[in-house]
């Protein structure tokens, strides 16, 4: 070999090839920051294989290396909050909420993590889920809104795409409207659950003691701020009023939803009261103050 040919192999770039490796003790940020800064990235040169031991649940069924970019190259995030759970036998719980922007549009993720010898990933929730979001944003660009109806519609898959810190801004800035219907809500225990889109409270007859004709469990539904509804429908998207029956203290003000996963917003007189977090159920519970938290919720 030449010595120019031995020069020209010394000056081509070797890949780096990089294994990932957890210390034993590891925390659970350390291991989503780990999965997201590394087995997740578009970086090619990563041994993902190595973080197969920090996986469980449902990600033991995966390959480490289909996470592969997963997070597009120029992706940012930020670790909100990781809040213990309820243990589950001898399996401590964790769940680690993450904001993730990506060309300049932000979601959230949902992690839980599992430790019996160490952390570990146990699954990923995100709603809408990737797919979800593509067609969302395919019908936005495909809307025309030229009428009121799709005017409403296309406010109502914009807010579907919001991130938390949005929704909570969104609903503060509406607190005072959702309290007056909470009040009268609370009282009364024979409702299930009222649908509003369709109704234009501005222009329904008002309620009479006399009236035979009311089902007992409607009545609240004539005696409610009409106002509030009206502007809660316009300003958070309100689309369904909900008590259900293993949530006996928890109202649900429901602003979104696909299938019969739900995005929303509940009032708990007692925090005691609230659902556990779960992959398969409210896979976030955020404080809101005054006995609010905003939930997303997977069925």
């Amino acid at each position: 070999m030449t010595f120019f040919r031995c020069l020209l192999l010394l000056t081509v770039p070797i890949p780096i090839i990089r294994a990932q490796e957890l210390p034993f003790s590891a925390t659970p940020r350390g291991v989503v920051f780990t999965f997201l800064t590394e087995t997740a990235s578009s970086i090619d040169t990563i041994d993902r294989a190595a973080f197969g031991e920090r996986l469980a649940g449902e990600f033991m069924r995966s390959d480490p290396g289909s996470f592969h970019n997963m997070l597009p190259a120029g992706s940012r995030f930020r670790i909100d909050s990781i809040p213990n759970l309820a243990t589950a036998g001898e399996l401590r719980r964790v769940a680690a909420w993450v904001t993730v922007e990506t060309g300049g549009e932000r979601e959230n993720w949902y992690f839980f993590c599992v430790r019996d010898s160490i952390w570990r990933l146990a699954a990923l929730r995100r709603f809408p889920t990737a797919s979800q979001r593509a067609q969302i944003r395919e019908s936005l660009s495909e809307i025309d809104t030229t009428t009121a109806a799709f005017q409403m519609l296309r406010s109502d898959l914009q807010r579907m795409l919001l991130p938390d810190e949005a929704l909570r801004d969104l609903f503060l800035a509406n607190r005072a409207d959702a309290g007056k219907l909470v009040e009268p809500l609370r009282r009364s225990r024979l409702w299930t659950r009222f649908a509003l889109r369709e109704v234009d409270f501005l222009k329904l007859e008002e309620y009479r003691e006399l009236d035979d004709d009311i089902d007992a469990g409607d009545r609240i539904f004539y005696t409610l701020d009409r106002n509030a509804i009206e502007r809660l429908k316009r300003t958070i998207g309100l689309r369904q009023i909900i008590r259900e029956d293993i949530y006996p203290g928890l109202i649900f003000f429901v602003v979104g939803g696909i299938d019969r996963s739900t995005i929303g917003f509940l009032h708990a007189d007692d925090p005691g009261a609230l659902p556990a977090l779960s992959e398969n159920g409210f896979i976030t519970l955020r404080p809101l103050g005054g006995g609010w938290w905003l939930y997303r919720r997977m069925k």
